[in-house]
């Protein structure tokens, strides 16, 4: 990696502090549909879709990337569970290693760093275990340091759909050995890895059941997760394009992002950063994962070789 180190240290990729105050909820959704200014003028790019196992490994192949970064003000949007934590078998045992605590600390200190993902921006804080900037639940709430916090003007509208689909939930699958829904603030995870195979698919027909009577929220799958959010346009893709924004008016110019993550949803992410010319990597082990498309550039195997790959940009 040390022509990253050398692009993100020697030739002139700008730090950026972290993230001013956050503004209010109508401005977060005032970016739908509105092209972030990421690149000034250039065009907005068609994301190829490709299968993520042909994907250059961004270790092994990162003279492009020093390339692309050459120069470039920098801005990191990271997953969570299954990027910077291994995925485990209970939820609330996804710990990142203090190695990668403390290259997370060092990389927000020098350039903007947010955490995009399904869980909550409590969750987040606590396991992380420092403040910066977490977009939790999907992008539906983001907090920055300071405690200021902004939530997607649908957010109030729905806590009482999501409590009674929990509730919903629970009294359909509790009994189930494994199963565990988890609150995440603006959305539901119904999981079911440490659920017998034999009863995948009565999970999978409780959520589309528990669904159907509430109009307010929508299902999208994930890694042995179902996932609940409220019915509306927004997603990762959405949070970091208005996070982005944001960088853009902090910098006072272009910012160019780096998107890393490792599931379904993560794609709405590698989607909006491959049109404005950024660098989208996904987590992806041809070994050991089943075949799967995507629209990120390159990949890395699992969150250790994230971990190295961050700290390439860790200037001494």
């Amino acid at each position: 990696s040390l022509a990253l180190a050398t692009a993100a240290a020697g030739r002139g990729a700008t730090p950026l502090p972290p993230s001013g105050a956050v503004h209010a909820a109508d401005e977060m959704i005032a970016v739908n549909g509105k092209q972030a200014s990421t690149n000034g003028e250039k065009q907005i790019v068609q994301p190829a879709t490709r299968l993520a196992a042909s994907l250059p490994h961004a270790l092994v192949q990162p003279d492009g990337i020093a390339a692309m970064l050459k120069g470039k003000t920098l801005a990191f949007f990271l997953d969570y569970d299954g990027t910077l934590s291994p995925i485990v078998m209970n939820p609330e045992e996804a710990v990142i290693t203090e190695e990668c605590r403390e290259i997370l600390r060092q990389l927000n200190f020098q350039y903007a760093v947010s955490i995009v993902s399904g869980r909550s921006c409590e969750k987040l804080r606590n396991f992380i275990g420092f403040e910066m900037d977490f977009a939790g639940s999907h992008g539906l709430e983001i907090r920055s340091p300071g405690g200021r916090q902004m939530v997607h003007p649908v957010g109030e509208t729905v806590q009482h759909a999501l409590k009674s689909a929990r509730e919903d939930l629970d009294s359909k699958l509790s009994h189930l050995p494994g199963y565990l829904t988890e609150d995440n603030s603006f959305c539901l995870s119904a999981h079911y890895r440490c659920v017998p195979e034999e009863h995948h698919e009565q999970v999978a027909e409780t959520v589309k059941d528990v669904l159907s009577k509430q109009s307010l929220l929508r299902h999208k799958p994930g890694k042995m997760v179902h996932e609940l959010r409220p019915d509306v346009d927004w997603d990762k893709g959405k949070a970091v394009e208005w996070l982005l924004d944001e960088r853009i008016k902090d910098a006072g110019g272009d910012v160019f992002p780096i998107y890393i993550g490792d599931d379904v949803a993560d794609e709405d992410a590698f989607t909006f950063v491959a049109r404005v010319g950024g660098l989208g990597i996904k987590v992806f082990n041809p070994a050991v994962c089943d075949p799967t498309s995507t629209t990120a550039t390159y990949r890395l195997d699992h969150p250790a070789q994230v971990a190295t790959f961050l700290r390439s940009f860790v200037k001494s």
